[in-house]
């Protein structure tokens, strides 16, 4: 009756074995697959050759990968996107830029991977600092938002 016994607990300690197994190398693969945006430090999603294939990749921004032109203010990270503003819809300063990163470090406030130091933030009109803020740059006014997907980032020429 014991060997009996024996064998059950045997026998049923293997399958949980077994289950447990599984579990963990599908979760391991799953964590394995995750993709990171590709570049070489330009801060920028893209191929060595600067061609931008991040539009099939999961954002990502952290202190090892960066999706596109972002700053960082107040503990949000906004990036660049491809939205555009007239000076009417452009508020009051909220912040600056206090350093320019080149390599993929982990963000501080004032942090920004494409725009120079003292570059002005500001609030945009009409909208709370959650959904957007704006930048000058280039002649013109630019969106930063949080959280934005890969069809959404946009990039400077």
């Amino acid at each position: 009756m014991e060997n009996k016994s024996s064998r059950k607990c045997s026998r049923m300690f293997g399958r949980w074995f077994l289950v447990l197994m599984v579990a963990v190398a599908l979760l391991t693969t799953a964590c394995a697959s995750t993709s990171e945006p590709k570049g070489e430090g330009t801060g920028i999603g893209g191929s060595a050759d600067g061609a931008n294939d991040s539009e099939d990749q999961t954002p990502i921004v952290s202190g090892t990968a960066w999706v596109g032109p972002l700053v960082k203010l107040n503990g949000t990270i906004y990036i660049l996107s491809k939205e555009s503003l007239s000076k009417d819809q452009v508020g009051t300063t909220v912040g600056s830029v206090r350093r320019q990163l080149e390599m993929e470090t982990d963000l501080q406030d004032g942090d920004s991977n494409f725009l120079p130091p003292a570059t002005k933030l500001y609030s945009v009109i009409g909208r709370t600092a959650n959904e957007a803020l704006a930048i000058q740059t280039k002649g013109e006014y630019r969106v930063l938002k949080p959280g934005l997907g890969p069809g959404e980032i946009g990039y400077l020429n």
